[in-house]
């Protein structure tokens, strides 16, 4: 007991705990009842759920950005797939943020993809991003400009370190980083969801 007293602190015995149990109800293992006491301390954890339902400990976040984060990873779909996990290997206790960075990157491109090269099945983030570049007056946006989308998509893409291998050391991902990697894809991933990013030939 000593050993596992010093080996390992209390959250991560509480998410290891909340992590084990076997049945998927939060209410089952008192979930709720944790969640108010995270709460009511300031604490910067809360109780969220993995990819597979399970309950763990994730870090807070904004209110706003985690409802639209919600949203996006309820949805059906490739993106919401590696949205939900981004998300998690970026908040979870013990982040992977290299991991997280290239989940984001893949959430976005599935839901960019299917709107701007839906029958290229062998489409990446970089023909989605040259095809915007080089046709922008090919696609509407229901408030602004598709360059904004544009150069959001480059930014994350382009600022993955680690995202090719080379023959020298790259710096790895950091968790600020991959942070607002994954914030990034929340936003772009409903933009092209809801089809506030639209060809405007299906406009006629």
């Amino acid at each position: 007991m000593e050993r596992l007293r010093n080996s390992v602190g209390g959250l991560d015995l509480l998410d290891y705990c909340l992590y084990q149990c076997d049945d998927y109800d939060f209410e089952s293992y008192h979930a709720d009842d944790l969640q108010e006491i995270l709460d009511r301390s300031g604490s910067a954890w809360t109780v969220g759920s993995d990819p597979d339902g399970r309950p763990w400990l994730e870090k807070r976040v904004d209110p706003t950005v985690g409802k639209a984060a919600r949203e996006e990873m309820a949805e059906q779909s490739n993106a919401a797939i590696h949205l939900q996990s981004a998300w998690h290997h970026v908040y979870r206790r013990n982040p992977d943020p290299s991991k997280a960075y290239s989940e984001a990157i893949k959430a976005v491109e599935a839901a960019a993809c299917r709107v701007v090269l839906p029958s290229d099945s062998l489409a990446t983030l970089g023909k989605v991003i040259g095809t915007l570049r080089s046709t922008p007056q090919k696609w509407d946006m229901v408030i602004g400009e598709v360059d904004t989308v544009r150069m959001m998509m480059e930014t994350i893409w382009k600022d993955q370190t680690d995202r090719h291998g080379t023959d020298r050391p790259t710096p790895p991902v950091t968790q600020p980083e991959a942070e607002a990697a994954v914030q990034f894809a929340v936003t772009l991933v409903q933009l092209f969801r809801t089809g506030a990013i639209s060809s405007t030939a299906s406009c006629r």
